[in-house]
This record gives structure tokens, sequence and C-alpha cells, in this order.
């Protein structure tokens, strides 16, 4: 069960058929439920989707294999504060996934039994979103990750939110977030010119 704590909303509030891309996106949460990974830690997994169809998946991992909390429930708990969730109680289901498949080298869609966060299911949410450089086995890619959640209509963050405060961050976090991820595409270009390099230099 997720207990609204506004203190852990106020430290998080600062991934068409297309995805979403860095910016600000007036979504609705498609799908939310909850998953182990293979360390043992423990998140929240998160279906956004626009009004223009666009789509992001985020992770939020809330607690480390020890069981610590971690920012990621930071970042639930804002999602909870700004769509006005105070309590969730996950529910037993069946959840779209997308899983790569190494026989065939390609991703494919199916279904798969989780617990479910059905009080955030087609909440309306402003979401703030921004590029990260994130390597793994030599390989530099694109990986996106929440700036901060916004209520609905009026752009307030939780902190301001839950402080009755006017909308006055969202501007500054948007422009945060795009230039996070431009230094972000300059990481990952620089990356691909090394491994390109590396490349033709073995050849």
């Amino acid at each position: 069960m997720y207990q609204l704590d506004k203190k852990s909303a106020e430290n998080g509030s600062g991934s068409s058929s297309s995805f979403l891309e860095e910016g600000l996106h007036d979504v609705v949460i498609e799908q939310a439920y909850e998953f182990t990974s293979g360390t043992g830690a423990k998140g929240v997994h998160i279906d956004f989707k626009s009004n223009n169809g666009g789509t992001r998946g985020l992770n939020f991992y809330t607690l480390n294999k020890n069981g610590e909390k971690i920012y990621g429930m930071d970042q639930l708990q804002a999602v909870m504060a700004v769509t006005k969730i105070k309590a969730i109680t996950p529910q037993p289901g069946m959840v779209k996934v997308r899983r790569f498949n190494e026989d065939t080298n390609a991703y494919e869609d199916g279904q798969e039994q989780a617990n479910i966060l059905m009080e955030l299911i087609n909440k309306p949410l402003g979401l703030i979103l921004h590029k990260e450089a994130n390597t793994y086995e030599g390989r530099t890619r694109a990986r996106y990750n929440m700036t901060a959640p916004l209520v609905a209509g009026t752009n307030q963050t939780a902190l301001e939110l839950l402080n009755s405060k006017e909308a006055n961050q969202w501007d500054g976090l948007v422009k945060n977030a795009m230039n996070r991820s431009e230094k972000a595409a300059k990481e990952i270009a620089l990356a691909e010119s090394g491994n390109q390099h590396q490349s033709s230099s073995g050849t």
C-alpha cells in the first residue's frame, strides 16, 4: 500500500503512436504496476499517453534490494500528489508488457500478472521529461526520465500544490529538462563517434 507522504512528494517534484520525448506533455496514465528487478530492487512502472497518442513508459525504482526507500519513491509520491491520490492499494491483474526476445532479436508485446495501481489509471497530469545518456554493455543510448510531474490544467508542482502556491516553477523545470537533454544528446553523439572510430580502426 502507498500512503501519500507530503515531504516525499515534495522531494520528487523537482518515456501520434510515437514515443514522447523531452519537454512538457499533457498526459493520462494508461497503466501502472509494481515490478521487481533482477537485482531484487522494487519499483513501479507507469505508462503515460498524450492526447495526440504519444507514449512513454517509465520505471520508478522505489526500494533497493535491502528494502530501503530510494528516489523513485519520491517521484511516485509526487505523481500521487499532483493527481490528488492519497492512498493506493495494489490489486492483482493482467498488464501489457513489451519484452526483448533474444531468439528473434526483437521486442514482443504480451501480457503478464502484476500488482496494479488502479487508483492512478486514467488520471491526467503534466509530465516533464528529459533525456539522459545511458551506457550499457559498451553502448551509449538515450534514456528518458521524469523531471517533474505537474497538476493537470494548472502546471503546479507537487511542492506548490501541497503548500497552496501558484504555479511558478514549471517553466524553469522545462528549460532545465531541455538543457539536460541537449547535454545528453552531445554525450551520445560523442560516444557514437568514438564507437565508429574504433570500428573503422579495427577493420
